[in-house]
């Protein structure tokens, strides 16, 4: 039989989570290591925990919180200037669970978009295939993804502009988009409508 005693570097921190509490705000929340790195069980009271912060298309990590014993922290990113082309941004937040054995590797959550928001009517249409507003996906299955593109040879921009996303991946892959946040304060029904080109066989007369 193998024992362990002492102080051992912990797994890996679960169920990372980022939501908006305010516009510039974000929860994070996570769930204590039940285990240390090598599989035995661990005290969740000796484990504690750093939170950094990264803006998408970046490299910059900025560390928010050190230390922290609770398993959640809310975190508000810096207002940006006025005269900034574009006034919100995605970040995703990382865990860092540790003791005084040394780190795990950082836990992800999925991005969230912090700062003002759009006002509407909010319009996306991909203008000669580059988003106009801030935009990102992430897959739900399998390897899909959204991309950003001009007209295609057989398939053209239902408004002109000739831009457009479009989904590629597997027959049962799948894969979410999200859009950067939008002010719908006082609209008693939002609506969301959109165009759609659906390819569903090789016969152009099928789609």
């Amino acid at each position: 039989a193998v024992t362990f005693v002492g102080v051992n570097t912990p797994a890996q921190a679960t169920g990372v989570k980022a939501v908006n509490t305010a516009n510039r705000k974000a929860r994070i929340s996570w769930e204590a290591p039940a285990v240390d790195k090598d599989g035995y069980p661990i005290a969740a009271s000796i484990v504690k925990y750093d939170v950094t912060r990264k803006r998408i298309y970046t490299s910059e990590v900025t560390t928010v919180a050190t230390d922290l014993t609770e398993l959640s922290y809310e975190d508000e990113v810096p207002a940006v200037p006025e005269d900034a082309e574009e006034h919100q941004d995605f970040y995703t937040y990382s865990v860092i669970a540790k003791t005084a054995e040394g780190e795990a590797a950082p836990a992800n959550a999925d991005y969230v978009p912090l700062g003002e928001p759009y006002a509407v009517p909010y319009l996306e249409s991909f203008p000669r295939g580059r988003a106009t507003h801030i935009f990102t996906t992430s897959p739900l299955s399998g390897t899909s993804y959204w991309g950003q593109t001009s007209d295609f040879e057989d398939v053209s921009s239902a408004d002109g502009d000739n831009g457009m996303i479009y989904l590629s991946g597997p027959i049962d892959g799948a894969s979410s988009v999200h859009t950067g946040l939008i002010d719908l304060a006082g609209l008693p029904s939002p609506t969301l409508s959109y165009y759609t080109y659906n390819l569903t066989g090789c016969d152009p007369a099928d789609h």
